[in-house]
């Protein structure tokens, strides 16, 4: 028995008291979103991005009012918070380089050059992370970061 919907179509196999929908698998709407986000889905988007689901108008409603979380705002928030790290050490070393001299440990020209080669790489690092910014890299260090997050909190 075919059951027409405006946009969709479905056979129904009939089981007892049950109707099922043929070829179609009942799955835990928390197994499906694992799915989903653990999954690069690039291409089922293109093959079955028009394939028709049927979700319960609850869950639809819950779905459509939950917050958005964009990749852009979780690559801003990576890439702050790796500046954030780069600033806070370099305001520690600073703070080194003042406590040193109050311990009555004095820094030689090879000190100073160590210094400047720091902050070189320090240039250099935020150069990178500039271009990271507007490649799609910062995708990639974000699900990085993710992934050691979960790895960590396990």
């Amino acid at each position: 028995m075919a059951l027409k919907n405006r946009d969709m179509e479905v056979d129904l196999k009939h089981e007892g008291s049950k109707a099922i929908i043929a070829n179609k698998t009942n799955v835990p709407f928390g197994t499906f979103v694992k799915l989903v986000l653990e999954r690069k889905l690039g291409n089922v988007l293109k093959n079955s991005g028009s394939e028709p689901i049927i979700l319960s108008s609850d869950l639809l409603t819950e779905l459509a009012s939950a917050p958005q979380d964009s990749r852009e705002n979780q690559t801003k928030f990576t890439l702050v918070t790796l500046g954030s790290g780069v600033l806070l050490g370099v305001f520690f070393f600073s703070l080194v380089q003042i406590i040193l001299p109050i311990l009555g440990i004095t820094l030689v020209s090879k000190d100073y050059a160590v210094v400047a080669g720091v902050l070189v790489g320090l240039v250099v690092l935020i150069v990178i992370l500039d271009r990271t910014k507007r490649r799609k890299k910062a995708d990639k260090i974000t699900e990085t970061m993710e992934r050691l997050t979960s790895l960590l909190s396990k």
